[in-house]
């Protein structure tokens, strides 16, 4: 320790709005007390609900100025509404935002200061102090990037998008965490310097999870779940899974579907045959986990991003003993070729999708049952915890 500093680290997080973003936090506390910090949390965005523990103590901030609620800009009238409903919440949220960083000032050398996104405040990038590390979530790089469509969406977004392109690359105390190296490498090809990309395992597990083969369905089943949008292309997993043609195969589509129009349009491919089955709701953890665990293989034909993410249903099949059949890109095509985990398929082509589920159907799960288990090990906590300290500790001022 250092003088009047309390904590090697203080954390806490940006948004306001997905119980994920809580998680991640947690899990860096626990990776940061595992390897010696010294860990306190800061209430910012109701970390004392959310991120309630008897570990980590919660430092509570005076509530001089109110919350800012992203709620009332969600659905403008109109580009012109648009504009100054977001001008009026960036205000309403860089003004607390610089109350906050005033009164966590001296608490600790370095700071967590959740994910980043086009919702984070700017006064997080303007003045966090160059004798301070401050550390952020960089889940995707494509927020400091594609200006243009940016400001096409909002003036304001779009001038934020830039100013963080700008900030990020010339402030030497600014710093991503990100899961993994394909991730990385996209923010050093946008200028970011490597030595301020730190890679954190963005899932952990304590212990190796049960096989859990005798929850399998009797049929051969695949899987697609998760909330359903046009850019998960189901019309294409449908048209190839018709194509085949085979009664003893079937096709669960599980998850509430955001867009009325295109539920439509899938129920017409669907058709009413016996072995599609469509689950067109929000599901609970437990229904969730128990469709993964009764399919063979979890199917996802995503539309390729502009930038690489990490797909979180992905992860829960791996972890829950099920290979993959996914298109041949980033971030899907890195597991499968390194390690074995499932199928790729060409994103284009019907036929490449039609003959990796004949494959699947062929080999079963129980051939990929040891490749998944070395997968697994590499995300056991007390290593996950120790790549981190090795990653971290070069930027640290503690």
């Amino acid at each position: 320790m250092k003088n009047n500093i309390e904590y090697d680290f203080v954390l806490f997080e940006n948004h306001f709005w997905s119980y994920h973003h809580y998680i991640d936090l947690m899990n860096i506390a626990k990776m940061l007390d595992y390897n010696g910090f010294s860990v306190a949390i800061a209430n910012y965005a109701d970390e004392n609900v959310y991120c309630k523990n008897d570990k980590f103590p919660i430092i509570e901030i005076p509530n001089r100025y109110k919350r800012p609620n992203r709620n009332f800009c969600i659905h403008p009238k109109n580009k012109i509404n648009s504009f100054l409903l977001r001008f009026f919440f960036e205000f309403q949220q860089f003004r607390y935002s610089i109350y906050f960083l005033k009164q966590i000032k001296g608490l600790s050398k370095n700071f967590y200061a959740g994910s980043f996104s086009l919702e984070l405040s700017l006064a997080f990038v303007i003045f966090s102090k160059f004798e301070c590390n401050f550390f952020f979530w960089g889940l995707r790089s494509y927020n400091l990037t594609n200006f243009g469509h940016h400001l096409v969406e909002n003036p304001v977004i779009g001038m934020k998008a830039i100013l963080f392109n700008l900030f990020f690359k010339k402030k030497k105390n600014l710093n991503f965490f990100v899961s993994n190296e394909f991730i990385k490498e996209e923010f050093i090809k946008l200028g970011i310097n490597s030595n301020k990309i730190i890679i954190r395992a963005e899932r952990t597990i304590d212990k190796l999870p049960g096989l859990n083969l005798n929850k399998l369905s009797d049929n051969f089943n695949i899987l697609t779940i998760g909330l359903i949008r046009r850019d998960k292309r189901l019309e294409f997993s449908l048209n190839a899974f018709n194509l085949l043609n085979n009664p003893d195969m079937t096709f669960t589509i599980a998850g509430r579907n955001a867009q009325e129009k295109y539920e439509d349009e899938l129920l017409k491919i669907i058709n009413d045959k016996n072995n599609i089955i469509r689950k067109n709701y929000f599901l609970e953890r437990d229904e969730f986990n128990k469709l993964i665990e009764g399919c063979h293989f979890l199917v996802l034909c995503d539309k390729e991003q502009l930038s690489t993410v990490t797909n979180g249903t992905m992860m829960e099949a791996l972890l829950l003993n099920r290979p993959i059949i996914v298109p041949d890109y980033l971030p899907y095509n890195y597991y499968v070729k390194k390690y074995g985990i499932g199928y790729l398929f060409n994103p284009t082509d019907l036929s490449s999708l039609i003959a990796q589920i004949k494959h699947a159907k062929e080999t079963g799960v129980e051939s990929f049952l040891p490749l998944l288990q070395e997968f697994q090990k590499t995300l056991l906590f007390d290593i996950s915890a120790k790549k981190f300290n090795q990653e971290i500790k070069h930027v640290l001022t503690v």
